[in-house]
């Protein structure tokens, strides 16, 4: 792109950061500081199987749920126990009953944790969840629901604390993300490439841009498939055919930016 002379056109920022799987608890102050200062925003997450781009995608938050109960060997047991591992078990089935709570509400607990051993009723158990979400509208009363609900201990002696680790706004479909995608469509259709627009369940860091307003895209990266597991891959050929297609982008852009200016 410098040989051929199209990044003298462009004032690029190019971000990379190690975190994003982590809920990008770092880099987002870097993403919140560069936004106010970006015209449009590009994401190379993976295509779509298809070759999607990405216009719109669902809110995230990581968070811990922690539960602590009284431990004491079990043949000392007389009447109920508190047990944070049976406390847990209660707020699992409870927080994936919040899924479809609202429209696209997903919810998961992927982790559990705690107990010293089978002989000892546990102190102490925790899980990680992740929650997603298309409208940014209810999210609050999810939340809601949670700290004045679900987080209230069955047992007697038991106490449960829920805590945020880590979130990103959804970003939403609008004019601007359309108007970009139509942008790209002359790109693609100068390489005989054929790019359909999608909406994406997970997130990345264009979360940041798009729902702060700024024109935003994601999905210039290389097809790929069964992310997050041992069988992950990605179509080596699409490697050529996204770097084309950004860079044809490029060009049409800068053109379309100096019209703005």
């Amino acid at each position: 792109l410098a040989e051929s002379g199209i990044l003298d056109k462009l004032n690029l920022t190019l971000l990379l950061n190690s975190d994003e799987e982590i809920g990008s608890e770092f880099s987002s102050k870097i993403f919140i500081a560069e936004r106010d200062k970006a015209a449009v925003c590009l994401c190379g997450e993976c295509a779509g199987p298809q070759s999607e781009i990405v216009v719109s995608r669902n809110g995230k938050m990581g968070a811990r749920l922690d539960c602590w109960g009284q431990d004491r060997h079990v043949s000392e047991i007389t009447g109920k126990k508190s047990s944070a591992i049976l406390e847990l078990s209660y707020k699992v089935i409870s927080l994936e009953s919040l899924n479809d709570f609202r429209p696209g509400l997903r919810v998961n607990v992927g982790r559990i944790d705690g107990g010293l051993g089978p002989g000892t009723v546990p102190a102490h158990a925790g899980c990680l969840i992740d929650l997603r979400w298309r409208e940014e509208t209810y999210i609050q009363a999810v939340l809601d629901k949670i700290q004045s609900e679900i987080i209230r201990p069955v047992q007697p002696g038991c106490r449960c604390e829920f805590k945020i680790l880590n979130s990103r706004p959804a970003m939403p479909e609008n004019e601007k993300n359309i108007g970009l995608f139509q942008i790209l469509l002359e790109a693609a259709s100068g390489l005989g490439q054929s790019v359909n627009s999608c909406h994406r369940q997970g997130t990345s860091d264009v979360n940041f841009f798009g729902a702060a307003g700024v024109p935003s895209l994601d999905g210039f990266g290389p097809v790929g498939f069964n992310d997050h597991t041992p069988q992950e891959y990605i179509l080596t050929a699409s490697l050529k055919e996204r770097t084309l297609l950004l860079s044809h982008f490029f060009v049409e852009l800068g053109h379309h930016l100096r019209m703005l200016s």
